[in-house]
């Protein structure tokens, strides 16, 4: 029954994952907005050229 009370508390301090791979330079697709490491040409997902 205090299994929620632990979930709750444990989402309070999740972080944006967003943001985490901004800061390690991953780009953001363009067409289908996944990331992509920052050598990366085209996206993995959808083939967009990234440059």
């Amino acid at each position: 029954m205090l299994l929620w009370l632990i979930a709750f508390i444990h989402s309070l301090f999740l972080k944006d994952n967003d943001s985490a791979l901004i800061r390690r330079g991953y780009r953001k697709c363009p067409d289908c907005g996944e990331y992509s490491r920052p050598e990366a040409k085209f996206c993995r997902y959808c083939g967009h050229n990234l440059y």
